[in-house]
């Protein structure tokens, strides 16, 4: 639930067992020290709700592909204070909103590359450190939708 597990110096979290989990509730695990989170095997997951994962330190990959159910990601879910922060985002094909800021890195103006395996209609109002997504595109090199942005806010 909300609140859950916020503010207790957690530095890793794996949802690597079918749980039947699937809600995270708002600020569930805000405040931590959270450098690494896996979710393989989550296949019930269906929500993450805003600021779970906020005020982290969460860098390189979020790979969500197994949580096939998964279709909301709330405002500032994966907000991350790491400089380079998170690198690439993999979403599975279910999703349908993703709310502004999802994956802000403070303090850097590094943005993920993110991965979606079909198009979606989400693309333009989803917003990363300021700078609403332009279009997206997809690449002969690989199964997923990529996400562009309109020029950098941060300079």
């Amino acid at each position: 639930g909300s609140y859950a597990f916020g503010n207790n110096a957690i530095t890793t979290i794996s949802f690597e067992k079918n749980t039947g989990l699937k809600y995270i509730g708002s600020s569930a695990f805000d405040e931590n020290n959270i450098s690494s989170l896996s979710f393989e095997n989550a296949a019930s997951l269906e929500y993450i709700g805003s600021y779970a994962f906020d005020y982290n330190y969460l860098s390189g990959e979020i790979n969500l592909l197994d949580s096939k159910k998964l279709n909301y990601l709330g405002y500032r879910s994966f907000r991350t204070f790491t400089y380079g922060g998170i690198d690439d985002v993999y979403l599975p094909s279910n999703i349908t909103h993703i709310d502004d800021y999802a994956f802000e890195i403070s303090g850097d103006c590094g943005k993920p590359d993110i991965h979606v395996s079909k198009e979606t209609d989400i693309t333009y109002n989803t917003i990363i450190n300021n700078d609403p997504i332009k279009y997206v595109y997809k690449t002969e090199d690989d199964d997923y939708y990529h996400f562009t942005y309109t020029e950098s806010m941060c300079k």
